[in-house]
C-alpha cells in the first residue's frame, strides 16, 4: 500500500491507535442514557444559536454580510423520508478525553442507498465548483490533490519564507463550536443560489435533502427516541462537508479585506501576517489588522449562526 496513502494510514491506525470506546459508568439505564444524549445534542445547538442571536442584539454597527434570503423552494418528495433518518453513534472528539457529553461528537450513519445518491450528487456539485472557479481558493478540505498535509506545508512554507526575509509571523488559529451542527438551512439555500449558481430544480433537491431530517442515538445496542434535526448538515454524510465549505465560503472574502495570508481546512482556519520586528509601527499595524479581521469575522459569524470557540486548547 505504499502508493495508497489512505490504505496505509488506515492500516497503521488499526495497529497503533487506541480504539475509540465509551463507558458511562454512572448510568445503569441505557435507555435513559441514549435519550439524554439525544436531547443534549439538540439543546446544544439551540443554546449556541441563542447565544449568537444575543451577540447580534448587543453588537453595534454590525455590517450586513448576509445574502438576500429568497422564499424557500416548494416542498417536494425528491429525497425520501427514510433517507433522512440518521443513526448517530457518539464518539469522543479526542482519545483520552473523559466520557462526558461535552466531549462527544455526533457522527451520523445514513442509509446505504442515500449515501450512494449523495456521492453522485457530490461529484456533480464538486465538478461544478471546480470548473466554474467557485471552490474557495484557500480551502483545502474535501478537495482533490489537497489534504491536511498540503495545508500544513502551505502555512509552514509561508512562515519560513517570512523568516528568510527577517520578518516575524503573527498567527491566529480559528476553531468553531459544533460548526456542522449550527448551519442555518435558509442561509445555506440562499448561498447556494446567490453565490454558486444553483437554482430551480437543483435548489429544490437541496431543500428536500435538508428538510425533515431526524436522528436516533444508538449506544450499546439501545436506540433512543427520534429527534427532529432543524439545523446543520449531517456529519458522516457525503454531501454535508462540501455543503459546509460552501456555507462558510464568505469567511475568506472577509479575511482578504484585512490580511494577505490565510488558509483553511473545513472549520479550522489559520490567519497570519508578517511584519518587521524592528519597526514598532509595523507591529502596531499588524496587530490592528488582525484585530479588525477577527472583529469582522465574529460579526459575520453572528449573522450566519457560526460560533467561534474562544476557549480552544
Amino acid at each position: 500500500n505504499a502508493d495508497n496513502q489512505g490504505k496505509l494510514f488506515r492500516a497503521v491506525k488499526d495497529l497503533l491507535v487506541e480504539k475509540n470506546t465509551l463507558c458511562f459508568s454512572d448510568y445503569t439505564d441505557t435507555t435513559a442514557l441514549v435519550n439524554e444524549l439525544g436531547m443534549y445534542f439538540v439543546q446544544k445547538v439551540i443554546r449556541i444559536r441563542d447565544e449568537l442571536d444575543l451577540g447580534i442584539s448587543t453588537t453595534k454597527d454590525v455590517p450586513d454580510y448576509s445574502d438576500t434570503i429568497p422564499d424557500p423552494p416548494a416542498p417536494s418528495e425528491i429525497s425520501p423520508e427514510d433517507w433522512k433518518v440518521a443513526v448517530v453513534k457518539p464518539l469522543l472528539k479526542k482519545l483520552g478525553l473523559d466520557p462526558l457529553f461535552m466531549n462527544l461528537r455526533p457522527v451520523s450513519n445514513l442509509a446505504y442507498i442515500s449515501k450512494l445518491i449523495e456521492r453522485a450528487v457530490f461529484n456533480q456539485l464538486y465538478d461544478h465548483l471546480v470548473q466554474s472557479g467557485l471552490y474557495p481558493l484557500l480551502q483545502s478540505a474535501y478537495r482533490q490533490y489537497h489534504s491536511t498535509e498540503t495545508a500544513l506545508l502551505k502555512v509552514a512554507n509561508d512562515i519560513l519564507m517570512n523568516m528568510n526575509s527577517q520578518r516575524v509571523t503573527l498567527p491566529v488559529l480559528l476553531d468553531l463550536s459544533a460548526a456542522f451542527d449550527t448551519v442555518d438551512h435558509e442561509i445555506l439555500l440562499s448561498r447556494l443560489s446567490s453565490s454558486f449558481g444553483i437554482w430551480g430544480k437543483a435548489l429544490e433537491c437541496f431543500f428536500s435533502y435538508l428538510s425533515g431530517r431526524s436522528q436516533r442515538i444508538v449506544f450499546d445496542g439501545v436506540t433512543s427516541d427520534s429527534c427532529d434535526v432543524r439545523f446543520g448538515v449531517p456529519q458522516g454524510s457525503c454531501l454535508g462537508p462540501l455543503l459546509f465549505v460552501m456555507y462558510a465560503s464568505k469567511l475568506f472574502g472577509i479575511v482578504q479585506a484585512h490580511l494577505p495570508d490565510a488558509h483553511g481546512f473545513a472549520d479550522d482556519t489559520q490567519l497570519y501576517l508578517s511584519f518587521n520586528p524592528n519597526n514598532p509601527a509595523h507591529q502596531t499595524e499588524a496587530v490592528s489588522a488582525m484585530e479588525g479581521c477577527i472583529g469582522d469575522l465574529r460579526k459575520w459569524m453572528y449573522q450566519d449562526k457560526l460560533k467561534l470557540n474562544d476557549f480552544m486548547q
